[in-house]
């Protein structure tokens, strides 16, 4: 005859079951040993105590200066802006979207690009540089692709000194 199990023999059975059954639910990742991964970490402060504020001098963000072309009298004229932080052919050309600034409109400058809706895609690879317009960019006049094709050209050789070509 088989011995019947009663509900709370099967309640006590089914945690040691579980418990024996939990190694073998590993995932999957070997044990290992400590790792040595460099220095220890330092400058851990006592309880209660604060940082003290760094006595280094703040590095200065470098100022590019970058070369635009816009329109004036029908004509290509380059306008030198100065921006902080490196500059690559992908900021260049958003800033060339944007048109001329207050100053430069004041002295007579304009552009034939429309403004953009959206960023142009920038490409570069090597001394090549490729713009994507964004979709709904009407087609542009030969001023306002010489605009783009001179800006990009400057930008691509300011970015790589190295190139005699862009």
């Amino acid at each position: 005859m088989k011995p019947s199990t009663t509900p709370r023999t099967a309640g006590r059975a089914l945690p040691l079951l579980l418990a024996a059954l939990l190694p073998l639910a590993g995932c999957g990742i070997p044990e290992t040993g400590v790792v040595e991964a460099g220095e220890p970490a330092t400058g851990v402060l006592d309880p209660g105590t604060a940082p003290s504020p760094s006595r280094a001098q703040p590095t200065p963000v470098p100022v590019a200066a970058v070369p635009l072309f816009f329109v004036e009298d029908g004509a290509l004229v380059s306008v030198t802006r100065a921006v902080p932080g490196a500059t690559d052919p992908g900021t260049v050309v958003l800033m060339l979207f944007k048109g001329p600034d207050e100053q430069e409109r004041e002295r007579g400058l304009t552009t034939e690009l429309p403004l953009a809706v959206a960023a142009p895609t920038v490409r570069v690879d090597g001394a090549s540089v490729t713009v994507l317009l964004p979709r709904g960019t009407g087609s542009l006049s030969d001023t306002a692709v010489d605009q783009l094709a001179c800006t990009v050209a400057a930008a691509r050789l300011r970015q790589d000194p190295v190139l005699d070509r862009a």
